[in-house]
């Protein structure tokens, strides 16, 4: 009787489980870029990314935080942000060159999944100017 009651609580012990293996295994997962693009272009529609704003990287602050994102290659002056290295409703000053600063602030929501993140804008304020989408997280400024 002892050795069945043993054999018993030794099969329970072994048969729990442990935290990690209560969660989906994201080793599988193959989650999609949470970020968003910037383009700048002049009111007759030339790209200034790579044209007028030279610079291997651009300098994103807020009053807490600084990045630096690069334009992607291959592409015409776009800019690509994560979503991640920022916080929401906040005031960032994009230095464009020596003497050019935009103000932006980025207003999204980030929804948080077991193995992904997924965000959206929920508004992109250029210059104190509410700035719609020109596709989906795709957003063009236009320098005046």
């Amino acid at each position: 009787m002892k050795k069945v009651l043993l054999v018993i609580i030794i099969a329970l012990i072994f048969s729990c489980e442990g935290d990690e293996d209560r969660g989906p295994d994201c080793s599988a997962v193959l989650c999609p870029a949470d970020k968003f693009y910037l383009t700048y272009r002049n009111t007759a529609g030339d790209t200034l990314i790579g044209t007028t704003y030279v610079q291997d990287s651009f300098k994103l602050a807020s009053q807490s935080d600084v990045i630096y994102i690069k334009p992607v290659p291959g592409t015409e002056g776009t800019l690509s942000i994560f979503y991640y290295k920022l916080e929401t409703d906040l005031d960032y000053a994009l230095e464009l060159n020596e003497t050019e600063t935009d103000t932006l602030n980025f207003s999204f929501l980030s929804v948080y999944s077991d193995c992904c993140t997924d965000s959206s804008m929920l508004e992109l304020t250029y210059n104190n100017t509410p700035t719609p989408a020109d596709s989906e997280d795709s957003y063009v400024l236009i320098k005046e």
